[in-house]
């Protein structure tokens, strides 16, 4: 498995596009069609990035950043926005509020691929460090000479 992709969309064709593109790619898929329960999903699942529409019923790509950018242990996930049109304002809105990229839809599914692939693999020398030294093999006795 690459990691874990989590979709938030509230229409269900785009769920089931994206769920096809990165089941393809040997990304595992977790879908959801609104913003309720996101945290404990969040918590639950451990998604290395999420996918989430501009706009949902119930918030949206700007809302889950805040949302989970309160809680430590989530805040440091990647969010890509899918907006349904290229508009620069709500573009540059959305990266600086902490949005990691904003594609447009439909998504060129290379395009797609190389950033998910490109957020994780930054995001891993994070994870290690935070795992502490056990995980990366540093607490070996030391050698005597």
């Amino acid at each position: 498995m690459n990691g874990t992709v989590l979709v938030l969309d509230a229409i269900a064709t785009s769920r089931i596009m994206l769920k096809v593109q990165l089941s393809a790619a040997y990304y595992q898929v977790i879908q959801s069609e609104d913003m309720a329960g996101l945290v404990p999903l969040v918590r639950r699942s451990q998604p290395d990035l999420i996918l989430c529409a501009m706009t949902l019923p119930d918030g949206g790509a700007l809302a889950a950043r805040a949302v989970l950018g309160n809680a430590p242990d989530t805040a440091r996930i990647p969010i890509i926005a899918l907006a349904p049109q290229n508009d620069r304002a709500a573009r540059l809105m959305a990266l600086r509020a902490g949005l990691d990229d904003v594609l447009n839809h439909p998504v060129d599914d290379a395009l797609l691929q190389a950033r998910i692939r490109s957020l994780i693999r930054s995001r891993a020398p994070t994870e290690d460090l935070r795992d502490g030294p056990d995980a990366m093999g540093l607490s070996e006795p030391a050698a005597a000479f």
